[in-house]
């Protein structure tokens, strides 16, 4: 009996995660879209500053962190939906053929592997993934240019030092 209710419980939170969400995943592109633009921008923007400029240098480095952050949350969400979601369309799926729910054109039950079942999950959280790497992509080259950034900083400052102590 409790497992059986167990199991209906997991079955709910499953189903919920396996709806559509086509719509959300289009608004968050639509807010993410001129934040990434933004992005290459400031790439492009301190492509061309001199690195002796460390004041543009540090006004640039500044706002790649607030993109950063905002970048960084939201990939993080991504990724923990699109985990969720594979696993609760595994899990129901696993179910389905286990219960013999599969039936291929002629009616009959197919059976599913374990390999089998890993791929139609992961190919239904498709667009999800492709959205996450998307933004990834972008919070991992934020990451290394802040770096770049923070090091011309410390360079200049360490040479400003020098400067003061020769004099």
């Amino acid at each position: 009996m409790r497992t059986e209710m167990f199991n209906e419980v997991l079955k709910e939170l499953a189903e919920k995660f396996v709806k559509d969400n086509s719509q959300t995943l289009s608004k968050v592109e639509s807010k993410v879209s001129p934040i990434l633009k933004e992005v290459d921008k400031l790439f492009i923007q301190l492509k061309k500053t001199p690195e002796n400029h460390i004041s543009a240098i540090r006004e640039i480095g500044t706002k790649m962190c607030a993109y950063y952050k905002s970048l960084k949350r939201i990939a993080d969400d991504l990724h923990a939906l699109r985990h969720n979601k594979r696993v609760a369309f595994f899990y129901l799926r696993a179910s389905d053929y286990e219960n013999g729910r599969v039936l291929n054109d002629e009616g009959k039950v197919i059976k599913g592997s374990i390999e089998k079942i890993k791929a139609e999950s992961e190919l239904f959280i498709a667009k999800e993934r492709q959205l996450y790497y998307r933004i990834n992509s972008y919070v991992e080259s934020l990451k290394s240019t802040i770096s770049y950034c923070q090091t011309l900083i410390k360079s200049s400052e360490e040479q400003r030092k020098l400067d003061l102590d020769e004099e």
